[in-house]
């Protein structure tokens, strides 16, 4: 479904991604991994045609997304929800909710939708009126990824779903976005969490200093002693 191939990105002198390459098949949740600073946001923005990148090439579904505007992007099928969740706090549940069905195709299907996360996330439905700066750290996730299953993407991006989250709302968040998954949506979920993302995950891959360095099934990096020493501190 997605094919990143031997991407490169700078800022300015800076080069952030060097050669980096990734896919993700439909209907599966990929993690990648790594410390604060490594490139995955970096990887997220160049996917979603926020930054440009230097070399290589962007594939979703055979159709390059290599020099498209994030616009398109979106319409195409894929919907980041951004570290620090991207919500508009003053307006209330139900207003951003009808925020994340702004593209054209999902506009027809919105009302059904709508309906569709209240039941998916029952929270919601008892604050819809509620303001979205008022809403726990936990909702506030939950309507985050609620607001962008309402674009109705094939491909759904979440950038550091568990900040902020107590271990018991992890739990949760990770329950639902394997309900996702079983919905048929494919999904890559950037994480600092490494033990939960790739338990959560089918597959994944850890980035280091802009470099793919690791990728495989989650359940043999599990066993990986490089990222067990490195980001699960077993030795």
């Amino acid at each position: 479904m997605l094919r990143v191939d031997g991407i490169d990105l700078s800022y300015g002198d800076l080069q952030a991604l060097w050669g980096v390459s990734l896919t993700v098949n439909k209907g599966e949740i990929v993690a990648l991994i790594g410390a604060n600073g490594a490139g995955k946001s970096t990887l997220l923005r160049a996917i979603t045609g926020m930054v440009r990148i230097r070399k290589g090439s962007l594939d979703f579904n055979g159709v390059s997304l290599s020099k498209v505007p994030t616009h398109v992007i979106v319409e195409a099928g894929i919907y980041m929800v951004p570290e620090g969740r991207g919500l508009f706090p003053g307006m209330t549940v139900v207003e951003n909710l009808e925020m994340g069905a702004f593209i054209r195709r999902a506009r027809e299907g919105k009302g059904k939708n709508l309906e569709r996360m209240f039941d998916m996330f029952p929270i919601l439905s008892k604050r819809r009126n509620q303001m979205a700066g008022s809403l726990s750290g936990g909702e506030q996730q939950m309507l985050a990824i609620a607001k962008g299953l309402m674009s109705d993407p094939a491909l759904l991006l979440i950038d550091e779903m568990s900040s902020g989250l107590s271990p018991i709302m992890v739990k949760q968040m990770i329950q639902l976005v394997k309900r996702i998954r079983d919905e048929g949506m494919s999904i890559l979920i950037v994480e600092q969490n490494v033990f939960s993302a790739l338990k959560l995950a089918d597959r994944g891959y850890v980035i280091e200093n802009g470099r793919i360095v690791t990728q495989g099934e989650s359940a043999s990096l599990l066993k990986d002693g490089h990222i067990k020493a490195a980001y699960l501190g077993i030795t």
